[in-house]
């Protein structure tokens, strides 16, 4: 009786720490928040331009790191709204256009194979 008390304390205080973790952010990635001189998709940061732009190997897998990419306004979760190819300078880049759940800022993730 005494394991069984003790197996769900330890599950109460894993889903605790859990909960902590993504109250707090800790462990996810933040980008930084741009300068008042500089729009959203101008700032140095990877996946911001076809400069900077994410590698990827799949479609799916260009979309799960845009969803977990963090609005540079307000820290919030993105989703993605729509996705096309388009060539920039003779390159080929997968551009996943993103909407803040939180403020509903918008913004454009690019990836290249």
């Amino acid at each position: 009786m005494s394991l069984i008390r003790l197996v769900i304390l330890a599950l109460i205080g894993v889903m605790v720490f859990a909960w902590l973790r993504r109250l707090m952010g800790w462990g996810v990635k933040r980008r930084p928040p741009p300068d008042s001189n500089v729009l959203l998709s101008e700032a140095p940061v990877p996946g911001a331009s076809p400069e900077t732009a994410h590698r990827f190997k799949s479609h799916t897998a260009a979309h799960q790191l845009a969803k977990g990419e963090i609005c540079r306004s307000c820290s919030g979760q993105l989703a993605v709204q729509d996705h096309f190819d388009e060539a920039v300078s003779g390159r080929y880049y997968h551009i996943v256009n993103v909407v803040c759940r939180k403020c509903g800022a918008r913004d454009r993730v690019y990836f290249r194979q």
